[in-house]
Parts: structure tokens; C-alpha cells; sequence
């Protein structure tokens, strides 16, 4: 296999990986439900909740500007808008970002090109969503 062969296959699975990934950050939520405020847990085997996860709340007892996302995309699965908002303001955003990603990967895969809709839309999009996510976390911590 030379370089290039290696350099599309690489790009190929890591096109794929992130395909896989949207759509698995899609479907789970139908599997899970929220359990009181602050933790998620399998419905099948809702009284096992999943440990927390977040490095920012465990280590320095804050929440990081993603905290509350998979609540948020739980509450959206389960059609309840106004759960979802509450868990994290920008959920459904967010949400809608992730199920971009699905034909945006695969609109990848297909011309080969890492950013199919162009460079500038692809930084944009990853900067405006980072400083979104900021400034709701640090409105959050005003007003919260």
C-alpha cells in the first residue's frame, strides 16, 4: 500500500468513525432516560444511572460548557422541548449540529474532500459553536 492509498483510507475511516458517531449520539437517546437532574441511565436498566462523567465537575466541582448536552438530547429524544432547554440551553442546537453532521460525512466519503461545504463554513461552524457553548456557560454561571 503507498502513501496515498494509506492517506484515503485513513481519511475514509476517520470520515466514518465521525459518521458513526453522529448517528450513534442520535439513536442512543431513544435507549436512555434522565434520572433526577443530574445523571442518565439505560430505561432497560434504569436503576443502575451511569457514573458521572464530566472531568471538569468530578476534579473541580464546576460544570464545563458541555455539561447537561446528552441530558439535553435524552429530554429531545423523548419529544420534551422544555426538559431539553432546561438540561442545556443550547441542546437542540447542538442536536441539530450533530444531525448535519450525517450528510455532511457522507457528502465527504463521496468527493473525498474533508470539508465538502468548504474550509470557511467548516472553521465558522466549529468557532461560532465554541463560543456559543462559552458564553451560555458563562451566562449559566451568573445566573444559575
Amino acid at each position: 500500500m503507498n502513501a496515498t492509498d494509506q492517506s484515503s483510507a485513513s481519511f475514509a475511516l476517520s470520515q466514518t468513525l465521525l459518521l458513526l458517531f453522529a448517528c450513534a449520539a442520535l439513536v442512543l437517546p431513544f435507549f436512555l432516560e434522565v434520572k433526577g437532574q443530574e445523571q442518565i441511565a439505560f430505561r432497560f436498566w434504569a436503576e443502575s444511572p451511569w457514573p458521572q462523567v464530566c472531568g471538569s465537575r468530578a476534579w473541580f466541582g464546576f460544570k464545563c460548557p458541555a455539561c447537561g448536552l446528552t441530558r439535553s438530547f435524552v429530554e429531545l429524544a423523548h419529544g420534551s422541548l422544555a426538559a431539553s432547554i432546561a438540561q442545556h440551553r443550547l441542546g437542540i442546537l447542538v442536536a441539530f449540529l450533530v444531525a448535519l453532521q450525517i450528510p455532511y460525512r457522507l457528502m465527504a466519503l463521496k468527493t473525498g474532500r474533508e470539508h465538502p461545504w468548504g474550509d470557511r463554513v467548516a472553521s465558522y461552524g466549529f468557532w461560532g459553536v465554541m463560543i456559543l457553548l462559552i458564553a451560555n456557560w458563562l451566562i449559566g454561571m451568573l445566573i444559575d
